[in-house]
């Protein structure tokens, strides 16, 4: 599990004004390169304002996710998931909720969001389990 790159962020994004912190999470976004062919409806997240897009593959029993937002800040938060969820296997990112939920009590970063930007890092993070579990239902043998 990749736990200390969520303890390594939540400790920069706790130590930070608000402000800051949203300076913080627009430039981990800002590498972020998504195709326009995998902006489809399938990949797209919803219950996010801005539109948004995460894609999920395998490759050699590790989970590898992309994604996309028109918003720099939710932009942001993709790739901070992206960044602490690949590479795992499968069962360790599906497992990962908990270091999820720490790393949102540690930062406190909902409690300075936008009601609609609270509910776009969960949203996100629910759809990238999703698409990990439909890729193990139809893989059964990429359980770790």
């Amino acid at each position: 599990m990749k736990k200390n790159y969520f303890e390594n962020i939540s400790e920069e994004l706790k130590s930070v004004s608000v402000n800051e912190m949203y300076e913080i999470i627009i430039e981990f976004g800002e590498d972020i390169k998504f195709p326009k062919e995998l902006m489809t409806e399938e990949n797209r997240v919803k219950g996010c304002v801005n539109r948004a897009y995460i894609s999920c593959s395998v490759k050699n029993g590790r989970v590898y996710y992309n994604g996309y937002s028109e918003s720099k800040v939710v932009k942001g938060y993709i790739a901070i998931l992206i960044n602490g969820l690949n590479g795992m296997k499968m069962d360790e990112a599906i497992e990962s909720k908990k270091d999820i939920e720490d790393f949102l009590k540690r930062t406190k970063i909902q409690n300075s969001l936008t009601p609609s930007r609270a509910n776009a890092f969960g949203n996100i993070y629910e759809m990238m389990i999703k698409k990990a579990i439909d890729l193990k239902n139809q893989n059964p043998e990429l359980s770790s």
